[in-house]
């Protein structure tokens, strides 16, 4: 990667650039960017043309880096902006919070699905509760469920289900359709004092 030590700082360099031609200025300026997971790239670029600045869009790179490949295909990346309509839709709020406005209608599509997997990621997963899945969902041991007890033990995550307390972990948790169904509270039995 030519003396760059990851993805994210090569791309950032490969997609700031300026070029002058006929006396006028043409370029691509990074605004802010985030290589999520080593995976995929996304950075909020404004465009120079003609001197006059654009306004900024969404450029999204597929990252594949193996730094220590014993053929020496340490890195590749596929380049798209976001009205090609990529499917990756991880970008942090942060990149999305620096695009200018559009009107091309998979880049206003894109935006919104960031949007969605962000929100969905900020959903609640208390100790205790019991969470249901849309659609049911078969597990490897073959045991296909719908409605599971969440068991928190710090950051992870695992799914009791509730007929044979067997213990899951799904994969991408946040990221699926799923709600949270509300349980009665039980409160202690409050008496008044004897008179």
């Amino acid at each position: 990667m030519g003396g760059f030590e990851t993805p994210k700082q090569y791309l950032d360099d490969q997609f700031t650039y300026s070029r002058e031609s006929e006396g006028k200025t043409y370029g691509l300026r990074v605004l802010g960017s985030a290589c999520v997971g080593n995976r995929v790239y996304y950075a909020a670029c404004e465009p120079t043309r003609a001197g006059a600045v654009g306004p900024a869009f969404a450029v999204i790179c597929l990252v594949r880096w193996n730094p220590r490949s014993p053929t020496n295909e340490h890195f590749g990346y596929k380049d798209m902006t976001e009205d090609m309509g990529p499917c990756e839709v991880s970008c942090p709020a942060r990149i999305l919070d620096l695009l200018g406005p559009t009107q091309k209608e998979y880049a206003t599509a894109w935006r919104a699905a960031c949007r969605e997997t962000i929100a969905k990621r900020k959903r609640d997963l208390p100790d205790g509760g019991i969470l249901r899945f849309e659609e049911p969902i078969r597990f490897t041991d073959g045991y296909v469920g719908q409605e599971f007890k969440i068991e928190r033990a710090g950051r992870n995550v695992r799914l009791m289900a509730l007929d044979n307390h067997g213990r899951y972990t799904v994969s991408r948790l946040r990221e699926r359709d799923w709600r949270i169904i509300p349980q009665p509270k039980v409160h202690a039995a409050v008496f008044p004092p004897r008179a």
